[in-house]
């Protein structure tokens, strides 16, 4: 894989499809909370002796996808607002860069990160060379360590129970 630096234009289109992503989910999400809430309230599900809990058990369904509809609008609004912008060669790693980032052990190729405040695991492509982009938060214990290092910063992180060392070898 040829790992031709981004351009603002790729970053641009990186950071819609992250947003599109997020709402793409946020309206799944509204579309099965407002199911919940019609089964919660339907006549079929209404109590017919006191060990009936079919209605009481939907509105608990309603009450979680709604808490998750609120949660998806917050990282859509917080996504949203992250400047597309290019980071200096000796600019710390934060909210919307994207980083290259080799194994120190070359255990495996090196991969693209894009950090942002919501989204983690959401998997983006690049336009051009259709080379594929984790977006990472700063939860994340991947995130955590990637935030605040340059170009040229190693990192250590434990993942699925391994210690393992990385490179910056762009922030971008």
């Amino acid at each position: 894989m040829a790992f031709d630096t981004p351009t603002l234009e790729d970053k641009r289109a990186l950071l819609a499809s992250a947003v599109a992503a997020l709402r793409e989910e946020l309206a799944s999400i509204q579309a099965a909370t407002m199911d919940a809430i019609a089964g919660a309230t339907h006549p079929d599900n209404r109590a017919e002796g006191t060990k009936d809990m079919r209605s009481t058990e939907a509105s608990y369904v309603a009450a979680g996808t709604g808490a998750r509809v609120l949660a998806l609008d917050h990282a859509v609004v917080l996504c949203a607002a992250v400047p597309a912008r290019v980071f200096g060669e000796s600019e710390p790693a934060r909210s919307g860069a994207l980083v290259l980032v080799g194994d120190v052990d070359e255990q495996d190729p090196p991969a693209w990160y894009l950090l942002l405040p919501e989204g983690g695991g959401l998997e983006l492509r690049l336009a051009r060379s259709q080379e594929r982009v984790r977006v990472l938060t700063p939860r994340s214990p991947f995130g955590m360590a990637l935030s605040g290092k340059a170009q040229g910063d190693s990192v250590e992180v434990e993942l699925r129970g391994v210690k393992r060392s990385y490179e910056l070898l762009r922030v971008v």
